[in-house]
């Protein structure tokens, strides 16, 4: 069996990112607090602005990817950095582990261990040739944007039109490059589990309408379908953050889990 890279001397590393740490809502907290208890021989590393060159160097990316981007861009990007210098496991913060069936997940026997491609849930080795190309592929679209939007470079736009229109895409930097190349490379290096098989975002086994968002808002905030999604979920629930309502981003931790609703009562279910 192929031996990963997943532990370091204090055990084994996961890392996430959240910028600023400080400012991080109670409920994501409260995720976190899952992967302690279902992974607690992990070392968890929470990194934002004030710890990333400790981790990454100063030069792993041109200043640009932090001066025009997204967080949420610049965490596919720092993802893809981190595992390719340690391997290990990624989680986004919004991530909540529901019982010790996970890590049958760490235990898989290949480079590149996903959740149906998505970016959320990572497992890799740290010489993973799919990481590394993933890397460079980065460095070679933040110099592409830089080319265009700095150095006006209009044989760019022109040699590759459609990159050129994905600039600006929430995905330019993650899920546009890494699908491509998932579809290439040996299959023997890649393996997804099924989400729906696992029922990773149970949201949408529960549609009420076509509006992904609303829907979210839906299942997670407005009703309680908690005891389905505890004995239906196998391990692990991919939230999205971006679709919260405000009012539960302000919450505090007691104030949250005193709602009665899907989210509230997995959290104290589980914990």
């Amino acid at each position: 069996m192929t031996t990963y890279s997943l532990y370091s001397d204090k055990g084994f590393r996961l890392f996430t990112f959240w910028e600023p740490k400080e400012k991080m809502p109670a409920y994501i907290r409260l995720c976190m607090q899952t992967w302690k208890k279902f992974l607690p021989e992990c070392e968890v590393v929470l990194l934002d602005y004030s710890n990333l060159e400790e981790w990454l160097g100063i030069d792993v990316y041109d200043e640009i990817l932090f001066k025009d981007f997204s967080l949420p861009k610049q965490a596919d990007a720092i993802r893809c950095a981190l595992l390719k210098k340690y391997g290990g496991l990624w989680l986004d913060a919004d991530t909540i582990l529901t019982s010790p069936q996970v890590k049958d997940y760490l235990m898989i026997d290949s480079e590149l261990v996903m959740i149906s491609k998505h970016l959320a849930f990572i497992k890799a080795n740290n010489n993973s040739k799919i990481i590394a190309d993933w890397y460079n592929q980065i460095q070679y679209n933040l110099k592409f944007y830089k080319d265009v939007k700095y150095q006006n470079n209009a044989v760019q736009k022109i040699l590759h039109p459609r990159r050129y229109r994905r600039v600006e895409n929430w995905d330019y930097l993650g899920n546009y490059i890494l699908h491509k190349m998932l579809k290439t490379k040996n299959k023997k290096k890649f393996f997804s589990i099924d989400r729906m098989e696992i029922n990773a975002l149970p949201e949408l086994n529960n549609k009420n309408n076509d509006n992904l968002v609303e829907n979210y808002q839906n299942f997670y905030f407005e009703n309680d379908y908690s005891q389905d999604v505890i004995k239906n979920t196998k391990g692990i629930i991919l939230l999205h953050n971006s679709w919260t309502p405000q009012q539960f981003l302000e919450m505090n931790e007691e104030e949250f889990l005193s709602r009665n609703n899907t989210l509230s009562n997995v959290l104290k279910t589980v914990l």
